[in-house]
């Protein structure tokens, strides 16, 4: 109506359509249509031949839509369209809907995908665990009743989770890792290499550490080969995790990525990063991308100077050589013998490369990971005679140098063989820890009994895994071994231990005295060591430990404990 009045009256003017024809509206669109082609390059070029056709990508961050994004926003006029249909339809049965609130539509668009999601799962299921603090005080005032077996109850876990190894939400206990490192550290007085002829870094670790990430991708390939080569070594191996499912270690991986799992394009040098680095760090897909960027870029002849005359090695799916020519050109190649497409970790894959150095040679590992000294104090038996191994550790103020060749000297190889065995018994990235009971008791007991330095040297042993008998007398002296850390010395299975700690504490001190049960102290359960049934369905230890072993073997699955075995 208004459209009309104004129309009839003369009070509305018509767009002048030739106005787009002005010189000064010309050099406009053209300024506007430049910087919409620089945006394809700053981010991504959606018909670009690199960009996969067969997904939804967001062009300003790289990522991919997961299946319900895309589902929604591919059919979104579609269901608009239905929802509007239906709306009129209800409208038209019953005139009073009109006034009746519309009911809220998900808007499932890319941000959706970025939504912090944490569950705890129990069993398989979401739940909420509960337990009551006095129930060992009550089961021993129903065994004052009632005929019952405490030790018979007490060989089952009783909880829906040990409490001596998880939370009462189900996640696992955890542990200081770096307690062991220290412990370690103390044996002998260290110093510095005289020179360093290989570094090997941990390349995630490294890129964790990079302080004013530029902008574009381009750029951050540049700044991390600036940070590799900033040690004077000839040789630089610098080792990527890999992702593996289903793992073992997807526990660990589901606490640490905070970020939504989403596909990752990067399709060039002049791409921009996410302005949120640090976060997405933490989605395996972009560090994935990121290496295999790193892998090309590093190719290009602008990278160069940077290289010089240095051999650079990555370790990731492949491992991937650069070098520069005489032309100063810089080439790439895929080294097979430093190949190990079989780890996951490079924890193991760092100590791969250490193993397979087959010349006199002062070795640095760059990490600060603790998991890496016990497992290269597991094969240092494995190196060359004459090589040495420190490992810098620490940042800022708190870097220093750690010498495992002097640890190993001074601890032996017993010791230093059954290491990565008490380090993933007692806690590590991937496994429980035991309640209270860290790391420096069981190193101490360690030390004391060499039976116990021969059980965890057994870890992982495909031998042992195969032969029932070994397997269970391998199983007693680890019982014998968590029977000591809880001060139950004279008692070699856990389920006697369990009911001795019970009986320890709820004796009287008078037999006489008359049982009161509202003067019954609380029990924490989590005092306990784990019972047999708990120690028999959970082989995530000796998973891990098979892993570790197989550090010097480009198949992890290969056991290296048999002397038999070809030497690499």
């Amino acid at each position: 109506m208004c459209t009309i009045v104004m129309s009839e009256r003369r009070l509305q003017t018509h767009q002048d359509v030739s106005a787009d024809l002005n010189p000064h509206n010309i050099r406009k669109n053209n300024k506007q249509l430049q910087k919409f082609v620089a945006t394809f390059d700053q981010f991504i070029n959606p018909f670009g031949l690199e960009v996969p056709k067969d997904q939804l990508i967001n062009i300003s961050s790289g990522k991919s839509a997961s299946p319900p994004v895309e589902e929604f926003l591919l059919n979104v006029e579609a269901n608009g369209d239905n929802l509007r249909k239906s709306f009129i339809s209800e409208c038209q049965s019953d005139i009073r809907r009109f006034e009746k609130a519309i009911k809220k539509t998900s808007i499932d668009n890319f941000s959706k995908d970025c939504e912090k999601k944490k569950k705890i799962q129990v069993g398989g299921k979401i739940q909420e665990v509960k337990i009551q603090r006095d129930l060992f005080g009550r089961m021993l005032g129903i065994s004052m009743d009632y005929n019952i077996d405490i030790s018979k109850i007490l060989s089952y876990p009783i909880t829906s989770v040990p409490l001596s190894m998880c939370h009462l939400d189900g996640t696992i206990y955890k542990t200081d890792k770096s307690a062991l490192m220290k412990c370690l550290e103390k044996e002998v007085e260290h110093d510095e290499p005289p020179q360093i002829d290989v570094l090997i870094i941990d390349g995630f670790f490294l890129l964790h550490t990079m302080k004013n990430v530029p902008k574009k991708f381009g750029s951050i390939s540049k700044k991390m080969l600036q940070m590799v080569t900033q040690l004077k070594a000839s040789r630089i191996d610098v080792i990527f995790d890999q992702y593996f499912t289903p793992s073992i270690k997807n526990y660990e991986h589901s606490q640490r990525f905070e970020s939504a799992q989403l596909e990752y394009t990067i399709t060039g040098p002049e791409q921009v990063r996410p302005s949120d680095f640090v976060k997405e760090l933490k989605n395996s897909n972009f560090k994935e991308a990121l290496v295999d960027f790193f892998i090309s870029h590093w190719a290009s002849d602008e990278m160069a100077p940077f290289i010089g005359g240095k051999i650079i090695h990555i370790n990731f799916r492949k491992c991937h050589s650069f070098m520069v020519n005489e032309t100063n050109k810089a080439i790439s190649s895929i080294t097979e013998e430093l190949s190990c497409p079989e780890h996951e970790e490079a924890d193991t894959k760092i100590v791969y490369h250490a193993c397979k150095i087959n010349y006199e040679a002062n070795i640095i590992i760059r990490t600060i990971d603790t998991d890496v000294a016990a497992i290269m104090l597991g094969h240092m038996h494995r190196l060359n005679d004459e090589s040495q191994v420190w490992m810098l550790t620490g940042t800022g103020n708190n870097l220093r140098y750690v010498n495992l060749t002097k640890i190993y000297e001074k601890l032996g190889e017993s010791i230093c063989r059954s290491l990565p065995g008490l380090h993933a018994i007692t806690g590590c990235d991937y496994n429980p820890s035991f309640f209270r009971k860290a790391k420096l008791k069981p190193y101490k007991i360690l030390k004391k009994y060499v039976e116990f330095q021969q059980a965890f040297m057994k870890f992982g042993d495909s031998k042992i895994i195969e032969d029932n008998i070994e397997q269970q007398d391998l199983y007693n002296v680890i019982q014998s071994f968590i029977c000591y850390l809880y001060n139950v010395e004279n008692i070699n299975d856990v389920d006697a231990a369990r009911l001795q700690i019970f009986i320890d504490s709820y004796t009287v001190s008078d037999v006489n005295e008359a049982f009161n049960r509202k003067k019954l102290r609380n029990f924490d359960a989590s005092s306990l060591p784990p019972c047999k049934k708990a120690g028999e369905e959970d082989d995530v230890d000796n998973d891990e430990f098979r892993e570790w072993s197989s550090s010097d073997d480009e198949n992890e699955n290969v056991n290296i404990n048999d002397d038999n075995e070809e030497d690499f």
